[in-house]
């Protein structure tokens, strides 16, 4: 017979706490500080925790704002932006935080609008060289050359800033001037691969110093793959970045290169490009190599992806993500499952043999760390492989990050309080297997947010993180059932908040 196994992790929260200070406001603060560890899933449960006990919270909405942002959920963080605004209108960042959200989802006239709204709430250098970015990014280069000016006024040694100047200094014909700004960047700083990457992206778009350009571009390269060969978190979100931004890299070398007339080494370095982050300008630059060669734009063709014998096996959908080493040829790659559907562990082998080959156009990186995800529509039918954008692997990471629902911005889960008794649990029935998840063969755990009354009754039963498939709801209706020795507060009983995990395994004879 399958069972399942439950385990208890019981953890004070903001229930007991200081009469002076409101749950909200603790969620609230517990979810700033999880968003500022970096913590984006947890911090979105706790803000949501704080504006569903307070909905015009003073700070909640602009937090659940750029959580969301953080993990580019646009519609979810828009929809906390404007909230946050009908709140406070000169809420801190908010509006910045909401042309962002815009300018990603393509809608760049509104997003303007509201980078030249905080503008006018706050004039401060970050307000003025954000706006001035993205008056750049539009072509309107008297606007950027005015707002980056104005930033660069009130904080001189603002590296973005200054390359983002100097391109449109060179956009506008001021050659002269916008050399001296690199040259300055240069010899004032250490500037960052991400700022080389800039100023060499501005000087091979506009034709000047492409020697310089090449230099700027190489160095950019060169301190992106040290920090990708020296990382020992492989797979991590820190990597993944390191390899969104070595994509750029090379559309940059690219870039360089065919403004040099080189045509097959710029197009090594930006098919290279396009092959780890596929993106609208990347394309653009294929293009323009084809054309010079006066040939049809192809775009780059992918490899057999079904996997029919893996459909064949599975009579309804299923999905999970894999973590490929990407090779250079002819070494293998190598695929390790990372989560998801169970049932397609055994996989990784295939995923690995059908995945496409990395281009490494230079001979600096011989391997790297790709996520592909392993889909089968079930009944039969074959499955598919899709690699991730290295964009798209970074926010999927994020995105995966389980829920802290036992983080605290006090460290309040941590220390035993004076005159404090969390509540104990004296009958446990465990939960059953839904049928759905039994044949599925799902392990796994669902965490729980409980309230443990005086009487020792859980109430005010949530799922934090879910497991699906029935699964969810089973754990529910057996913590329902569960009677507790109430939690105690100088010698009273009291309601305490509780997370709890239901761990589904299944028997093995």
């Amino acid at each position: 017979m399958r069972r399942a196994y439950l385990a208890l992790a019981m953890a004070l929260l903001p229930a007991v706490m200081p009469a002076q200070d409101s749950d909200a406001n603790v969620s609230a603060r517990d979810g700033d500080a999880a968003w500022r560890a970096g913590k984006y899933t947890t911090a979105i449960y706790f803000l949501t925790k704080a504006v569903s006990a307070e909905p015009k919270h003073a700070s909640a909405w602009n937090g659940l704002c750029t959580a969301n942002l953080a993990l580019d959920l646009l519609d979810a963080a828009i929809d906390a932006c404007q909230h946050q605004i009908d709140i406070d209108p000169k809420s801190p960042g908010i509006y910045g935080a909401l042309g962002s959200a815009l300018w990603r989802q393509g809608k760049h006239a509104e997003a303007i609008s509201a980078f030249q709204k905080q503008v006018e709430i706050d004039p401060s250098a970050g307000s003025h060289a954000i706006l001035g970015r993205h008056y750049y990014l539009s072509k309107r280069y008297a606007d950027a050359i005015r707002e980056l000016e104005a930033a660069l006024s009130a904080w001189p040694r603002m590296s973005t800033a200054e390359a983002d100047l100097a391109g449109a200094y060179l956009a506008s014909g001021r050659t002269d001037a916008g050399l001296s700004k690199l040259h300055e960047l240069m010899e004032t700083g250490q500037p960052s691969a991400a700022t080389l990457n800039s100023a060499a992206y501005a000087l091979a778009d506009y034709a000047v110093n492409l020697d310089l350009a090449e230099q700027y571009g190489e160095s950019a390269e060169a301190d992106v793959i040290a920090g990708i060969v020296t990382d020992k978190e492989q797979g991590s979100v820190a990597e993944l970045r390191r390899e969104a931004l070595l994509a750029a890299c090379w559309d940059t070398l690219g870039w360089v290169c065919f403004r040099q007339g080189k045509l097959d080494k710029a197009e090594s370095f930006i098919k290279a490009a396009w092959a780890l982050n596929p993106e609208g300008t990347v394309g653009d630059h294929l293009s323009q190599v084809f054309e010079k060669r006066g040939q049809k734009a192809q775009a780059p063709q992918a490899p057999a992806q079904e996997l029919i014998a893996a459909g064949k096996l599975l009579p309804d959908s299923a999905t999970a993500d894999f973590k490929i080493t990407q090779a250079l040829l002819p070494a293998a790659h190598a695929a390790h499952f990372l989560r998801g559907d169970e049932r397609l562990r055994p996989f990784a082998n295939t995923v690995a043999e059908l995945s496409p080959p990395g281009i490494f156009p230079d001979g600096a990186l011989n391997k790297m760390i790709r996520l592909a995800t392993l889909a089968c529509p079930g009944q039969g039918a074959a499955c598919s492989i899709r690699l991730l954008s290295a964009s798209d692997a970074i926010f999927a990471e994020l995105r995966a990050a389980p829920v802290e629902a036992a983080f605290s911005a006090d460290a309040i889960l941590a220390r035993p309080q004076s005159g404090v008794t969390p509540p104990v649990p004296t009958y446990r029935p465990p939960p059953e297997y839904s049928e759905k998840a039994r044949k599925k063969k799902i392990e796994g755990t669902v965490i729980l947010y409980v309230e443990v009354d005086p009487t020792g009754h859980a109430r005010n039963i949530k799922v934090v993180r879910s497991l699906g498939s029935g699964l969810d709801e089973k754990a529910i209706e057996a913590v329902s059932r569960w009677e507790f020795r109430p939690g105690m507060k100088d010698g009273q009983p009291v309601t305490f908040a509780a997370t709890i995990e239901v761990n589904f395994r299944l028997e093995r004879r």
